[in-house]
């Protein structure tokens, strides 16, 4: 039995008519007559009363039809319920972010966006390290994620590079790298650093040790910090560019594929998809 045995029954039931049924469904009348009877074969029992002017409902057929009518009703009610999930326009949506992609640009526009654009969405969100995210996708618990770096390879997600962080150093306002017009990675030598533990995010780390030791540079680490204690929003600061080394990447598995659109799409010109 299929959905549309059900509509023809309904619509002859209706109508107590096959001709006047037909023109509704708009199917042929023997095609719409033959539907009926094997809907009547498939139950066992007959549906109508055959007249010579049209037809009328059994007692059976009365019953059947109230039921129909319901069935109907509700597969409507549930197509109607599952096609804006569908559409990226409802349900929930749970993101991973590290902490420095959210300070500014895309990534916190994004969330903006998303919320002003799918007010019936749930966005659920998760600030986490980047190898975290990569398994809590893999693993379901994150529909997709904001990293900072992607494995070279990894069948199982899709990136979507959304934008390129400058790394700044932060120092105190009368420390003598402020007085400095252009800054050097040299400049640093034996400097003393608040480094981040490597645990936190090992490609950046390393990529950041390896630019250093590129220079011929030794970072003098003094310490590091926590999880969740960022020195660059504490206390009296100065900002300067070293280089555009961090990128952000938005990622998910490969089934994400609402996902990957929805940011696709809030995240605004310029990003482009690099398919894992």
């Amino acid at each position: 039995m299929e959905l549309r045995h059900l509509r023809y029954f309904v619509a002859v039931g209706e109508e107590q008519h096959y001709g006047r049924a037909a023109r509704r469904l708009r199917v042929a009348q023997p095609a719409l007559s033959r539907q009926i009877q094997d809907l009547e074969e498939e139950l066992g029992f007959t549906l109508f009363e055959r007249l010579p002017r049209g037809v009328r409902l059994s007692a059976a057929g009365k019953l059947f039809l109230e039921d129909a009518r319901r069935i109907l009703q509700e597969v409507n009610e549930a197509a109607d319920r599952a096609a804006p999930v569908a559409r990226g326009l409802s349900g929930t949506l749970r993101v991973g972010f590290t902490e420095n992609a959210s300070w500014r640009g895309v990534v916190p526009d994004s969330f903006r966006r998303f919320r002003e654009q799918q007010p019936d969405a749930e966005l659920q969100l998760q600030p986490a390290a980047s190898l975290e995210q990569f398994e809590a996708v893999r693993s379901g618990r994150l529909d997709a994620g904001f990293v900072n770096f992607m494995p070279k390879s990894d069948p199982e997600l899709d990136q979507l590079r959304v934008a390129i962080q400058h790394i700044e150093l932060a120092v105190p306002r009368r420390h003598p790298l402020s007085k400095l017009k252009k800054l050097r990675l040299r400049d640093l030598t034996d400097v003393p650093f608040v480094w981040f533990p490597r645990w936190a995010s090992p490609a950046f780390y390393d990529r950041l040790m390896h630019a250093c030791y590129r220079f011929e540079v030794s970072p003098h680490r003094t310490g590091g910090t926590e999880r969740g204690n960022n020195p660059k929003s504490r206390g009296d600061r100065f900002g300067r560019r070293v280089g555009p080394w961090n990128r952000t990447l938005a990622v998910s598995r490969n089934r994400c594929h609402l996902t990957r659109d929805r940011f696709e799409h809030v995240s605004g010109a310029g990003s482009r998809v690099a398919k894992g």
